[in-house]
């Protein structure tokens, strides 16, 4: 809940570490717990960011595996009983990945109020208010959106291409048509990092001019076990230390405006009116660093002219709202018209055609082909969604037991 005006939440990823194979990262998962506990209790926190990698190694095989209660368990202050609002990491996508958004209605069938895992589908917003602000909660799948910086094992698993298309429509229409004072945009895989997978070249590419354009404020991520800050005009917040470390290393395309520290942590937000302000802290209670930044719509970046999406009358083709106020899971969130071809080619598939044009005998135009092949059949597919008004026949997770 609120305190005085004031919103708080945590955030924290990469922390789904296994007793057996990671003991020393389950004992620190502990100690996260503990401190999260202890932070939820001062700052009366809402609600807690869960930016994937939620079990290690290979993800969960059903709402009931024993893994639940071993990662969850360690959240167990009675200041943590909040919803944990969840994303995809590459290594849950090594499971059976339906079996995390399936647990998300098991716990509301049998817990009710009381039910903290929030995932109704891969991709889904939540919306929060605090007196005369508001704030648009964003969640991405992105080894959907980042295939080709996912590996084999988790790769498998994915859906097909039209389904990366599928999101990033329903993406820029979110961000095009929100209205409230901070919009936040949380996902597994960073855009800019510091740790050992370092930048993102696909989401550099394909997400970073959205945020620009439509003033969100801030993209959580985890994926490189460290935790950092990174500066344009909105931030990049890396929390994935929760129980796993990496080094620090330099890379050219992250901004210069940054700071990394190679420290088990996680983050605790304080949202007032006309200030957000984030603390990362080390699992053993000691604050780190501390950013505080200004809503960009309130400086005039961002404005939301008309949507670009059309099919007026419509509105919004959602799938079922999920039981929990504010809260949308959407696979197509809106009748999708393309301001803009979605077929072009991005960078990280560049390199991709690259390596394998060089690595596997094929022809870099041959190579270009098939993709492009690829594209031109999954637009059309998100195009024919245009005129959808029955989600039932859009791809959306299994919820059923």
């Amino acid at each position: 809940a609120a305190m005085g005006g004031e919103l708080s939440f945590l955030a924290i990823g990469d922390y789904g570490c296994d007793p057996r194979a990671h003991p020393f990262g389950y004992k620190t998962l502990y100690d996260n717990g503990q401190q999260m506990g202890t932070v939820a209790e001062r700052y009366n926190s809402s609600f807690v960011l869960a930016i994937g990698d939620n079990f290690y190694q290979n993800g969960v095989q059903s709402p009931s595996s024993k893994q639940w209660e071993q990662v969850m368990g360690k959240f167990s202050a009675k200041s943590l009983q909040v919803p944990f609002y969840a994303v995809m990491g590459n290594h849950d996508w090594r499971g059976k990945p339906e079996a995390q958004v399936q647990r998300h209605y098991q716990e509301r069938r049998q817990l009710g109020a009381q039910a903290r895992w929030t995932m109704p589908h891969y991709w889904y917003t939540v919306r929060h208010e605090v007196e005369d602000q508001d704030v648009l909660l964003v969640f991405l799948d992105t080894p959907i959106l980042a295939p080709e910086e996912t590996e084999q094992s988790a790769r498998d698993n994915l859906p097909g291409f039209e389904q990366r298309l599928n999101q990033l429509a329903w993406l820029e229409h979110v961000l095009a048509t929100a209205s409230e004072t901070w919009v936040i945009v949380v996902g597994h895989y960073p855009l800019y990092s510091a740790g050992d997978h370092g930048p993102s070249a696909t989401l550099i590419a394909d997400i970073a001019p959205l945020l620009e354009k439509y003033g969100v404020d801030a993209y959580f991520s985890g994926h490189d076990h460290i935790m950092a800050a990174f500066q344009t005009n909105w931030t990049q917040v890396v929390v994935g230390s929760g129980c796993k470390l990496n080094q620090i290393r330099e890379y050219s395309a992250n901004p210069e405006s940054s700071w990394a520290a190679s420290v088990f942590g996680f983050a605790e937000v304080k949202l007032t009116k006309g200030k957000m302000t984030t603390t990362w802290i080390k699992s053993d209670g000691r604050r780190m660093y501390s950013l505080d930044q200004a809503p960009r719509r309130k400086l005039g970046v961002g404005s939301r002219p008309g949507s670009p999406f059309g099919a007026p009358g419509l509105g919004n083709v959602a799938a079922p709202v999920a039981a929990a106020e504010g809260l949308v899971a959407s696979p197509v969130a809106a009748p999708y018209v393309a301001k803009k071809d979605p077929g072009g080619i991005s960078t990280g598939l560049v390199v991709l055609c690259l390596i394998l044009a060089f690595g596997g005998g094929w022809t870099a135009a041959g190579v270009f082909r098939k993709i492009s092949k690829k594209r031109t059949e999954a637009k059309q597919q998100v195009w024919e969604v245009a005129n959808l008004t029955d989600v039932s026949a859009v791809w959306q997770p299994s919820t059923e037991l």
